[in-house]
């Protein structure tokens, strides 16, 4: 079992800020597990949120080119 990221972890894989990891956990668009208050993010739900917003990337140019 790999080892959980902390929202630090993942801010700084996807070149952002930990406010903006808070807020996406807030509108629930980004998976995550809580452990007590901490918030945590499995290997696995961080590539299902990156494949997401590779989708939502390709129906927007899709969208507005078509």
């Amino acid at each position: 079992m790999s080892k959980l990221k902390s929202v630090s972890d993942l801010a700084a894989i996807l070149g952002c800020q930990k406010i903006t990891i808070y807020r996406r956990v807030k509108a629930k668009k980004i998976p995550h597990k809580r452990i007590g208050r901490l918030i945590r993010f499995s290997d696995d739900q961080i590539r299902s949120y990156l494949d997401s917003i590779s989708m939502e990337a390709k129906n927007e140019k899709s969208h507005t080119t078509g």
